[in-house]
């Protein structure tokens, strides 16, 4: 064992040519590329200064070893292969000095001590890890695969229910017409002709405020260090889905009591994030279970908050809004720059959507919930 020699770093190339064509090793792995080589061969090397010294790396070749690199010069009775993997097991950083600058002695290295087998079984040990490494990567790609067809599904199950084949139609069910006009008397039918795609006989296409009782973005609070009344901002809204306070801003009570009721997100609610940069657009349903020990939570102005009449599931309305037919609908309709988009309220509120018969809909909506619900047990079991 011993440490490569110091090169400067005006003397690193980040990319090969033909000039700097060796590879450079330092003491967390490659450096770039230098015009000289001083190694030769296949060597594991070991890591010996910096919060990262005893991490193992395996060349093959010519390539510079710097003065932060221990080259392992195996006998040729040992395996150089079987030599990498198992320094890689040993947790050498354990033995580094206890500095602001840690650091490995090659004498160090060299007294740890070490299970030496047979050299035709080094072979075979050798050919078994590649084996299972291999059957590993192929797994790890296998699953990628599949998160992505299980995202896939998901979006193409919304895209069955929002056009009407998710669930078979009842021509006893009420039409969607008559219930708009029991829920609004005021409401006032549109052009069916022109709407965005074909749906069902019993289905209406009618705006997202016909439907609505309250319809919103939140306000701007002045916040508090009291941690009593929290605020639901779009971080609250995971990139994974669901709903986290953790990145919640707190209300004192006087700031409060200036707040109308409506404001105080109820079981049912769908969240839009309505400002930023990639957010923007993101969807949530909303249910009380996300308080923990807090009383309730109200909406700050980046967030808009859409809350049904009663007779119109929210659960099938979130799943218009965060199908990809809602999601382009909002994407295509956003104002702002390109460093901060924006979604108006009126965007929200003239979003066409395809309306079934309120039994329909909470057909559609436990079909939705009993399939995503096999997704994600698959999901979870392919994350454990």
């Amino acid at each position: 064992m011993h440490a490569g020699k110091s090169i400067s770093a005006a003397d690193i190339s980040p990319e090969p040519n033909e000039e700097y064509r060796y590879l450079c090793v330092g003491g967390n792995g490659k450096r770039g590329y230098v015009s000289s080589y001083n190694t030769v061969g296949a060597h594991p090397i070991i890591g010996r200064q910096g919060a990262l010294c005893g991490n193992v790396n395996y060349t093959d070749g010519q390539v510079y070893a710097t003065e932060h690199a221990v080259v392992v010069d195996t006998f040729c009775e040992t395996e150089a292969w079987w030599a990498y993997y198992f320094l890689k097991q040993l947790n050498l950083n354990q033995y580094a000095t206890a500095t602001a600058q840690p650091g490995l002695s090659v004498n160090t290295i060299g007294d740890v001590q070490i299970p030496l087998p047979p050299y035709e079984e080094q072979v075979r040990i050798v050919a078994a890890i590649e084996q299972w490494y291999s059957l590993i990567d192929a797994l790890e790609t296998a699953k990628e695969d599949l998160q992505t067809s299980i995202e896939y599904t998901k979006s193409k199950i919304l895209d069955l229910a929002i056009h009407g084949k998710l669930v078979p139609q009842d021509p006893n069910d009420e039409p969607a017409i008559e219930l708009l006009k029991r829920i609004n008397p005021s409401f006032v039918p549109c052009d069916n002709a022109h709407c965005p795609y074909d749906i069902p006989e019993n289905w209406y296409w009618c705006k997202l405020i016909d439907l609505c009782s309250f319809l919103s973005r939140g306000k701007s609070p002045t916040y508090s260090e009291e941690r009593k009344y929290p605020v639901f901002a779009q971080k609250c809204n995971l990139y994974g889905g669901g709903i986290s306070l953790d990145q919640a801003r707190f209300l004192d009570s006087k700031t409060l009591s200036k707040w109308p009721e409506e404001y105080k997100l109820r079981d049912g609610d769908v969240l839009v994030n309505s400002t930023g940069t990639g957010t923007v657009g993101r969807t949530r349903l909303f249910h009380s279970d996300c308080l923990g020990n807090y009383p309730f939570v109200v909406p700050d102005s980046h967030v808009s908050v859409v809350r049904t009449v009663d007779n119109i599931d929210s659960d099938y309305l979130y799943s218009i809004i965060s199908s990809r037919y809602g999601q382009e609908y909002l994407e295509d309709n956003l104002a702002g720059s390109t460093n901060q988009k924006e979604l108006y309220i009126g965007v929200l509120e003239n979003m066409l959507i395809p309306l079934p018969p309120y039994d329909e809909q909470r057909r559609i909506a436990i079909k939705i919930e009993e399939l995503f619900a096999v997704l994600d047990e698959i999901q979870k079991s392919i994350e454990a």
